[in-house]
Parts: C-alpha cells; sequence; structure tokens
C-alpha cells in the first residue's frame, strides 16, 4: 500500500481525517514542528508485529496435528474438502473487495490466516457495498491512503464466535486489539453463522474503522 506524505484517510461520514499511520520526516513538517516522536513510530511497528505473529501463531497451532503425524499439512491449491472463509468469501460474490484487500501487499499473512483450513478463526465480512460507501472497490483498495492492514485485522476474530457468542459478548479478540460488541460489532450485523471449514462469517453493512 503506496501513502503520500499529505495522504489523507477516508471515515464513513464521507470526510477525511488525517491519516494516524502517516509517517512525517523531513519532506513533511519543520523540525519544530514534527508531531510523530519516535516513541509513537515504535509503537506502530510494534502493534503490526504483534498481529503478525498472532496471525503466524494461529497458523501454526493450526497446522500442529498434521506435523505431529509425519508431515506438513496438504492443504495446497488443490486440496479438496470443506470451503473455507477465503474460499467461501470467493465464491460469495457480494466480497470482491475485501478478497483483493488481502491480497494487497503486506496483507497476505491476514490471507494466509483465512485460507488455512486447520485455523479456526470469526470474520466480520464487509460487503462490496459497505466498502463501496468508502469509495472503495476492487479496483482501487490497494492504493488507498488507508492503514488498511489494521483495518482488516479489526475485522477477524481468533476463535469462532457463532451470532449468540458474539451477541453474549461485551469485547471480542480481533487480532487489531478488542472489539466492542455494541459499537463494533452490533448495529453492523446483516447476516450471520457462515459456517466454514476454518471458522465462521458473519456479513456486516458497514466497514469497522476505529
Amino acid at each position: 500500500m503506496r501513502q503520500g506524505p499529505h495522504s489523507q484517510a477516508v471515515t464513513p461520514g464521507g470526510g477525511s481525517r488525517p491519516n494516524r499511520h502517516r509517517r512525517c520526516y523531513e519532506d513533511c513538517l519543520d523540525p519544530g514542528e514534527r508531531v510523530y516522536p519516535n516513541t509513537l513510530l515504535q509503537g506502530m511497528h510494534m502493534r503490526r508485529t504483534f498481529i503478525v505473529i498472532m496471525a503466524f501463531s494461529l497458523m501454526l497451532v493450526a497446522a500442529a496435528p498434521a506435523f505431529a503425524k509425519g508431515g506438513p499439512p496438504s492443504d495446497g491449491p488443490n486440496r479438496v474438502g470443506p470451503p473455507t472463509i477465503a474460499s467461501t468469501a470467493i465464491e460469495a460474490g457480494i466480497f470482491d473487495t475485501l478478497v483483493t484487500a488481502l491480497t494487497c501487499d503486506g496483507n497476505e499473512v491476514l490471507l494466509a490466516a483465512a485460507s488455512t483450513p486447520r485455523s479456526n478463526l470469526t470474520v466480520f465480512a464487509p460487503t462490496d457495498d459497505a466498502f463501496a460507501e468508502l469509495g472503495l472497490n476492487p479496483g482501487n483498495i490497494c492504493d488507498a491512503e488507508l492503514p488498511l492492514f489494521d483495518i482488516l485485522a479489526d475485522h477477524i476474530v481468533s476463535g469462532r464466535y457463532v451470532e449468540g457468542r458474539v451477541l453474549n459478548s461485551t469485547t471480542l479478540p480481533a487480532l487489531g486489539g478488542p472489539l466492542s460488541v455494541e459499537a463494533d460489532i452490533a448495529p453492523k450485523l446483516v447476516a450471520t453463522n457462515i459456517q466454514t471449514a476454518n471458522g465462521v462469517i458473519h456479513v456486516i453493512d458497514t466497514v469497522i474503522v476505529k
């Protein structure tokens, strides 16, 4: 994902706000005006690293039983078996922007987690119409001036949470940080409990942007 030094992030209301992952260096502000100290930049890197480690951990835990039997899991592209979160989203035809976003540079680990048949995830999947409200589509999502990795991580939860478990929870452990069920999820749900081999998909009509 490419970002310029003066990029603006789109908000659900249609306006713009300064991208919270914009990185200002010498070409952005005068020395006395710099507002992103090293400690903040380090925090951004640490958060992204933590998400990547979590996603890899989920895949390693999922693969452990197969390795214990003497070999790696046979989950290549020709694998025959129940559909995964990723394959279900592709076949649905209403998540094209989401699927494309997962293939953008830097987001591959999230796509791998959603594609691993033995992982166990809950995905709150925004429809194409939800992304269109932000002016996003498969043709421009990878160039969007947004912290796309973090946004996607906020839609993926470790563990299988069916609708009842979701609504009976206060927060959910998304890879990007805790999600408030009341504020972030419940008002957006339009379809629930789409079961897959590696988790469950809930359809939402608004992209979660914290």
